[in-house]
């Protein structure tokens, strides 16, 4: 997974990730939680990137009694993003009709995320935020590698099952 060079996101992805498994302030995990719902997105720019999901989930209840997660864009480049959600839980549910819907299921593949992005200070630190604009896309190449690893290990243990003889499955059942 790659950062950008000056270790600033790195850090911040550790420091996240240490928070969320409780080691840690997490009035930062909580802040950055909370911020992302009430950003004013009139001076955002329009950023198509290829990248990853990552999701961050708070061990620590918040004071509603939910557990907290981040979602973060990682770019190819390296650059963090953290990803800006509606307060409102059905917006994001699985089979909602909205580009955040079912977020989870997307973590880890590689996608096209067409997005509104924006830098903002928040007790003196800079962050990038980022909002999605159209549903994510996985891509191609992506989509062929995973098929293609089924695919290799389906015919590699039915070629090990085409190898066995009678006599040991009568060894197996005995």
């Amino acid at each position: 997974m790659g950062f950008a060079t000056d270790g600033s996101d790195e850090a911040l992805y550790r420091k996240l990730s240490g928070i969320a498994l409780g080691n840690g302030d997490s009035a930062l995990f909580d802040k950055l939680y909370k911020e992302t719902g009430t950003l004013n997105w009139d001076r955002a720019h329009e950023t198509k990137f290829v990248g990853n999901l990552r999701i961050i989930k708070n061990s620590r209840e918040d004071t509603a009694g939910r557990a907290a997660s981040i979602y973060l864009l990682l770019q190819l480049t390296g650059e963090l993003y953290i990803l800006s959600l509606s307060s409102d839980p059905s917006v994001s549910a699985a089979g909602a009709d909205t580009v955040y819907a079912d977020l989870d299921s997307i973590s880890g593949n590689k996608m096209v995320f067409n997005t509104m992005t924006m830098y903002t200070k928040i007790d003196g630190e800079s962050y990038r935020f980022a909002r999605l604009i159209s549903p994510s896309e996985q891509t191609k190449l992506d989509r062929i590698f995973k098929i293609s690893i089924i695919l290799m290990l389906f015919f590699v243990m039915v070629g090990m099952g085409m190898t066995l003889t009678f006599n040991e499955f009568t060894l197996v059942f005995t």
